[in-house]
């Protein structure tokens, strides 16, 4: 009777333990999948930012050229690299020195974070293309989806000794170079960069 009792206790206890495992397992299962739509809906954000950017630089043009409000209202409501090119390259002396200072300050914030990532790869292939924007720096668009990272790897004295990831841009999006550093003995090339997180 009591060895009865005690198969008894240890059959429920196991039929128990499985069943927590059951159930941790579609847990994870779920989280994994919300977690999996996150980053589609980033990647799908970002893609749609590209496109939005494109269509404002268009009516931002079109504006400009109508002359029926006023450019730096415009720019700084599109609030894009490409809208604030525009609006320095069609600057006049009636913009109050072409709000210099209100441009650096825009996209300071619009550009609000900073990473590495790599440039040239060790055989010498260019992994981005120049943007030639009327803005002063270097900025550039990548021909792939880029992981951002804290340093550059291989080089010890370009950002963190132990680079991470910390961010992400996608194919096309425009950022500024604000220094690069070369892997000694190699082609590769590593940059910071200023981008929208």
């Amino acid at each position: 009777m009591k060895f009865r009792l005690i198969v008894a206790v240890i059959t429920i206890a196991i039929i128990g333990l499985f069943g927590m495992v059951i159930y941790l397992a579609i847990q994870l299962k779920s989280k994994n999948k919300d977690l999996a739509l996150t980053n589609v809906e980033l990647q799908d954000s970002k893609a749609k930012y590209i496109t939005l950017e494109t269509k404002a630089r268009e009516e931002l043009e079109k504006c400009l050229n109508d002359g029926t409000r006023n450019s730096w209202e415009i720019a700084s409501g599109t609030n894009t690299l490409t809208a604030y090119s525009s609006f320095r390259e069609n600057c006049n002396t009636e913009e109050s020195d072409c709000h210099k200072e209100d441009l650096k300050n825009a996209i300071n914030v619009l550009l609000n974070a900073q990473g590495y990532v790599q440039m040239v790869e060790t055989n010498g292939n260019q992994l981005f293309t120049a943007v030639p924007l009327t803005l002063d720096g270097d900025f550039v668009k990548f021909k792939t989806d880029k992981s951002v990272r804290t340093g550059a790897i291989g080089i010890n004295d370009c950002g963190s000794s132990n680079p991470a990831k910390s961010g992400r841009i996608v194919k096309d999006e425009i950022v500024k170079v604000l220094k690069k550093c070369q892997t000694p003995g190699s082609q590769s090339v590593w940059a910071q960069i200023q981008y929208t997180n």
